[in-house]
């Protein structure tokens, strides 16, 4: 599993399964989300016009990370599996400082509830 989110690993991008077994099956209409580009360390990165970074701060994108997890989280009914596109992070993976930094915006999305997961 990849810390922080429900998704194994090993299934990722080689055609295993990544729902629960008790949601692979369908069993009639339902939605889902697809959230993008949260891009974590951005908002730094132009409030100080060093835009090459912004690898270092991420307060105020987990921040509003946990804004979207909490209306997601009130949404009835709830969808059925949540997917994030895009740029996680602003700044280049050796930018990162440190490197536990995706973790922290991991768990916060970590915390939709849905029946199949964050993808």
């Amino acid at each position: 599993m990849c810390s922080g989110c429900s998704v194994p690993r090993a299934h990722l991008g080689r055609g295993g399964y990544v729902f629960p077994a008790l949601e692979r099956e369908w069993k009639g209409p339902f939605y889902f989300i697809q959230g993008a580009d949260p891009q974590f360390g951005l908002m730094k990165a132009w409030a100080t016009g060093d835009c090459d970074n912004g690898g270092d701060e991420w307060e105020q994108e987990i921040r509003l990370a946990e804004q979207a997890v909490q209306a997601i989280n009130k949404l009835n009914p709830k969808p059925k599996f949540f997917v994030l596109c895009g740029d996680l992070v602003h700044a280049m993976p050796v930018a990162i400082r440190p490197p536990s930094l995706p973790r922290s915006a991991l768990l916060s999305l970590s915390l939709i509830h849905s029946p199949a997961g964050t993808l």
